[in-house]
């Protein structure tokens, strides 16, 4: 994505730091070509319409380096809801000084505004090519404290011998798959619903929740419909045996959002060969990472979960969410 967008502030803050940059409040979310990545943009924020939103950011001479976007709900500020993260966009190199100040400027401009406590849903380092190693340190300077480190995971893409990197037992897994002709395929859009009633069933088969409906899906497919994507495996009969629905959140990453696959076919573990053939497919078009998502649920790690990743050639990379009261 371009990350020189054009100047849209409509409310300029005093700066309390000492940076050159402008500390800024936006008319709106950036537009998805300047957002760095798909969940902070105002496309995809402004699909559901009832949400009271303020977009703060950071500029020199009218370009974004730092930029966050935030829910407004009674006396909270959330970045963001409704996303598996969001958090600071860092759209340009900028310094531990440079971010410590703009974290200041948050913190004053929203408790001018009557927040009295921040959350934001930090996405994981290797989303940011300009992110920093001081910048954990950095929220904990400002004033946040860490609530929630969950486990992220992600697999580099492109790489020559893929295959290597992936346990002897899931190698053997889709070795099994490719024998009894299972086949990758990417779906059109049309399958959407037969697609979501698949991951649902596959999720009832757990004892867990698909955590969107069918009819949010297809809102957001529709009004985004070039950065969602359908991957299947089908048996010989055409039926589905595995499924997800990916998301392209910037020019480099796409998220594997809703993977899942019929218990039925355990034995094969088609989600190994399902991944397999992202690595293999996304390589060729040039992304670079696949991230895989969190492996817990409501803060507490899912073993098996966490164990195939890393089976897989995954690596992690943990999701902070950090809190601050003002």
């Amino acid at each position: 994505m371009d990350s020189h967008p054009t100047k849209m502030s409509e409310k300029v803050s005093p700066n309390i730091s000492d940076s050159n940059m402008t500390f800024v409040e936006n008319n709106a979310p950036l537009p998805v070509r300047h957002s760095g990545v798909l969940f902070n943009s105002r496309e995809f924020v402004q699909i559901d319409g009832k949400r009271q939103i303020l977009n703060l950011g950071y500029e020199s001479e009218g370009v974004s380096a730092l930029n966050i976007t935030f829910d407004i709900k009674d006396n909270q500020a959330i970045s963001l809801t409704g996303c598996p993260y969001s958090g600071v966009v860092f759209l340009a190199a900028v310094t531990p000084s440079d971010f410590n100040g703009f974290l200041r400027n948050v913190c004053q401009h929203l408790k001018a505004r009557g927040i009295e406590e921040i959350l934001i849903k930090q996405s994981p380092i290797f989303v940011w090519d300009r992110w920093y190693p001081e910048a954990d340190e950095t929220f904990l300077e400002a004033g946040f404290e860490r609530v929630q480190v969950e486990i992220n995971h992600h697999i580099p893409l492109g790489q020559p011998d893929y295959m290597s990197s992936i346990h002897l037992m899931q190698r053997r897994k889709i070795k099994k798959c490719m024998e009894h002709q299972l086949i990758f395929k990417e779906e059109k859009h049309h399958i959407l619903a037969q697609a979501h009633q698949f991951i649902e069933h596959c999720r009832n088969q757990q004892g867990l929740p698909i955590n969107i409906s069918l009819r949010q899906l297809l809102k957001t497919v529709e009004t985004l419909p070039e950065y969602y994507r359908i991957f299947t495996i089908r048996n010989q009969k055409n039926s589905i045996v595995a499924a997800t629905i990916t998301v392209k959140i910037s020019d480099s990453i796409v998220y594997n959002y809703l993977p899942a696959f019929d218990r039925k076919y355990k034995t094969y573990s088609p989600l190994a060969l399902l991944t397999f053939q992202l690595h293999e497919r996304l390589g060729q078009e040039g992304f670079k990472y696949l991230d895989l998502g969190i492996s817990s649920i409501e803060g507490k790690p899912q073993k098996n979960l966490i164990t195939f990743k890393q089976r897989m050639g995954a690596i992690v990379s943990g999701r902070v969410v950090y809190h601050r009261k003002l």
